[in-house]
């Protein structure tokens, strides 16, 4: 009589097997997370230094003075506009020349300025510096901060949000 032989995996094994893969999830998990938050941050604050570069790039171009600010004064999460600002009234209206209009942040995120609007000149210079943070729920992560100078330049660096 010849003896059969039994493929596949005992009980055991397979129960060895769920609890090693469960342990990974639980490890993985989290830092995905976090990862995918920090994404956010990151694209979030480059949308911004682009729409700023825009703003001054047409200020360049038309010889003219260009605005930059919030779409509406009482609400950083109302999103961006570029005008061109036709009474001086500093203020973004619906009549006046718009440029271009930037969607708002995820409403995860925070974003501080010290300012509703910047002023380019027709050389690409800004009214005032500027300093935007970018930060999320989370405490001692790490978020952005967007740093516009008055010659127009802007850079980015990263911060601890508390």
């Amino acid at each position: 009589m010849q003896k059969k032989t039994v493929r596949g995996f005992t009980l055991i094994e397979l129960i060895v097997v769920i609890a090693v893969a469960g342990i990974l999830v639980a490890i993985g998990v989290p830092s995905f997370s976090n990862l995918m938050k920090d994404s956010e941050i990151r694209s979030e604050s480059n949308a911004l230094m682009g729409a700023l570069a825009y703003t001054r790039t047409e200020s360049i171009r038309r010889g003219d003075t260009v605005h930059f600010g919030l779409r509406d004064a009482s609400n950083i999460n109302g999103g961006f506009v570029a005008w061109i600002d036709a009474d001086n009234g500093n203020d973004w209206d619906e009549g006046e020349e718009t440029l271009r209009l930037w969607e708002s942040f995820d409403s995860s995120l925070s974003v501080a300025i010290a300012t509703n609007y910047l002023t380019f000149n027709s050389t690409g210079m800004v009214n005032v510096k500027a300093i935007f943070t970018i930060c999320d729920g989370r405490t001692a992560e790490t978020g952005r901060t967007l740093t516009l100078l008055v010659s127009g330049i802007s850079t980015l660096s990263d911060k601890t949000c508390t």
